[in-house]
């Protein structure tokens, strides 16, 4: 696996317990009525963070190298063309679109949401060491 663009993106990460909690506290709060609320893990968090944790807690090789944006971009023209010369329905898996979601930071204010349910969430440290940890009860 490969980096495109950056490792020290930020990403926007949220523990499904966080997520659950928020949905749990808005249904029949007439304090929720009408409004909108972003979710994300309290901290920001790098793509390599990322990677890094889930590869290590799933013993899975991590990414080892960066392919820079530019080079990214030109490989999805490509494969774009061909997908359109090809007659493809679907959208190929790589697409200039999504070479700049992912080669990009990203980030949302949550604090609105976490001052409604009243708590601080889990970070992510701990949302991802609970999910690695069903993950590998599954197995």
């Amino acid at each position: 696996a490969k980096y495109i663009g950056s490792t020290e993106n930020i990403v926007n990460t949220v523990y499904v317990g966080n997520v659950s909690e928020l949905v749990a506290t808005i249904v029949g709060n007439p304090e929720a009525v009408g409004e909108t609320y972003n979710l994300s893990d309290p901290q920001s968090t790098t793509i390599r963070e990322l990677y890094d944790t889930v590869c290590e807690g799933l013993d899975l090789p991590k990414p080892t190298a960066v392919i820079p944006k530019p080079a990214s971009l030109g490989a999805a023209a490509v494969v774009e063309g061909l997908a359109k010369q090809l007659g493809l329905k679907d959208p190929p898996p790589l697409t200039r679109k999504k070479v700049t979601f992912v080669a990009r930071s990203r980030s949302v204010n949550a604090t609105k949401a976490y001052k409604l349910i009243g708590r601080e969430p889990y970070s992510f440290k701990e949302g991802i060491q609970r999910t690695l940890a069903d993950i590998r009860n599954q197995r």
